[in-house]
């Protein structure tokens, strides 16, 4: 297989005939490796799975290929779109008994200190 590109000399490609012909036959031997990798994935795939059913393991299953078309006939977009669900809170309403407001001395604030609004903390004791 690999006879014909050792006899390939780049120097002597005069013409376009001469480098489609090469072409030519370099994707021919590609195709033909690429067909023997496939083949030989495959089998060393079989003796993988060989060796494991000799171990007592299961060996990698084969699922029957699918023949389904790919788009199905979706006759409104209600129907395609699925329902989005809402999930529930995580924080259970919590019964606030006092509100405190924490103040802040604003001479111990720095000069440049502005004012971006308050937080709101839940506090909650054991």
């Amino acid at each position: 297989m690999l006879d014909p590109i050792r006899h390939i000399d780049p120097s002597s490609i005069k013409d376009i005939d001469s480098f489609r012909d090469i072409v030519k036959l370099l994707l021919n031997i590609v195709e033909q490796q690429s067909e023997q990798i496939e083949q030989l994935r495959q089998e060393n795939q079989e003796l993988k799975d060989e060796i494991n059913r000799l171990k007592g393991e299961q060996g990698r299953p084969k699922f029957p290929k699918s023949e389904e078309p790919a788009a199905k006939d979706i006759s409104s977009e209600k129907q395609r779109r699925k329902k989005n669900r809402r999930k529930g809170k995580k924080k259970p309403n919590i019964d606030i008994d006092r509100t405190e407001y924490c103040r802040v001395d604003e001479s111990v604030l720095p000069a440049d200190a502005q004012f971006k609004g308050y937080d709101d903390v839940i506090q909650q004791e054991l």
